[in-house]
C-alpha cells in the first residue's frame, strides 16, 4: 500500500514538475497574447500537482509515522530523564543539608558536653578543701571563739577585730554586741567550743559549723546556753577572715 502511494506521489510530482516547466515556458513566449493567462493558471495547477506529489511521497514513506512517534517518545523520555535528574539533585541537596545540620548539632552537643564537664570539674575543684586551707580556717574560728569571750568581758573589740572582715555583717554586729554586753555588766564563760564541720562553698569561701556551750553570768547568776552557729569565712588576699554568722 505504501509503495502504491509512493508511486502515485511520484507520478504527480513528475506531471506537476513537467507541467510547471512547460506552462511557464508557454506563458513566457505568449506573454503578449491573451492565452498567456491561461498558461499561467495551468502552470499553477501543475505546481499544486507537484506539491501534492511531494506530500504523498513524503507521508507515505515507510517508517515515517513510526519515526515521528519515536521522536515523540524520545522527547518524553528526555523530559523524564531531566525530571529524574532534577529530582535526584533535590534529594542530594536535601541529604547534604541534613548532613550539615546533623554535624552542626553534633558539634554543638559536643561543645555543651565539654563545657558541662569543665564546669563540673571546676565546681568539684572549688568545693574540695585542701589540708592547709582547712587548718587555717580551723585556727581562725577557734581563736575567734576564745577571743570573743575575752572581748565581751573586757569591753575591748580590738581583741577580735583582726579575725573579722572589715565592714562585713559580722564585723558590724559583733562590735555592737561587745559594747552592749559589756555595758550590761554581763560576763561570759566558754565551756565548749567544737567545730563540727568545715566545707568549701566557693572560690576562697568556706562555711564552718560549730557547737558552743556558753555560761552567761549577770548579777552573780549564771545561765548556761547551747548554740549552733554557721560561720562564713573568706580568703582575702591570702588572709582568712570571718564575714558572717547565722544560727542553724
Amino acid at each position: 500500500m505504501s509503495f502504491l502511494l509512493v508511486l502515485i506521489g511520484a507520478l504527480l510530482w513528475i506531471i506537476g514538475g513537467i507541467g510547471v516547466i512547460v506552462f511557464a515556458f508557454l506563458a513566457f513566449i505568449n506573454r503578449k497574447r491573451n492565452s498567456a493567462s491561461m498558461y499561467a493558471r495551468a502552470g499553477t495547477i501543475s505546481f499544486f500537482f507537484l506539491v501534492i506529489g511531494i506530500a504523498v511521497m513524503t507521508f507515505s514513506e515507510e517508517g515515517y509515522w513510526e519515526r515521528a512517534e519515536l521522536s515523540d517518545n524520545e522527547l518524553k523520555e528526555n523530559k523524564e530523564i531531566e525530571q529524574n535528574i532534577q529530582r535526584n539533585y533535590q534529594l542530594e541537596e536535601e541529604a547534604y543539608q541534613n548532613y550539615i545540620q546533623e554535624q552542626e548539632k553534633n558539634i554543638e552537643n559536643y561543645q555543651e558536653s565539654v563545657e558541662s564537664e569543665v564546669a563540673e570539674t571546676s565546681q568539684q575543684n572549688n568545693s574540695e578543701i585542701g589540708p592547709l586551707e582547712e587548718q587555717e580556717v580551723y585556727n581562725l574560728v577557734v581563736n575567734y571563739g576564745n577571743g570573743m569571750i575575752q572581748a565581751i568581758n573586757n569591753g575591748d573589740f580590738l581583741i577580735v577585730e583582726s579575725f573579722l572582715l572589715p565592714e562585713s555583717n559580722l564585723y558590724i554586729s559583733q562590735r555592737k554586741l561587745v559594747e552592749d554586753l559589756y555595758n550590761q555588766n554581763i560576763v561570759e564563760n566558754l565551756y565548749t567550743f567544737n567545730i563540727e564541720s568545715i566545707s568549701k562553698v566557693g572560690i576562697n569561701m568556706f562555711e564552718v559549723e560549730t557547737f558552743e556551750e556558753i555560761g552567761i553570768e549577770k548579777q552573780g547568776k549564771e545561765d548556761i546556753k547551747e548554740f549552733q552557729w554557721l560561720y562564713t569565712v573568706q580568703n582575702v588576699n591570702g588572709e582568712y577572715l570571718l564575714s558572717d554568722i547565722r544560727g542553724k
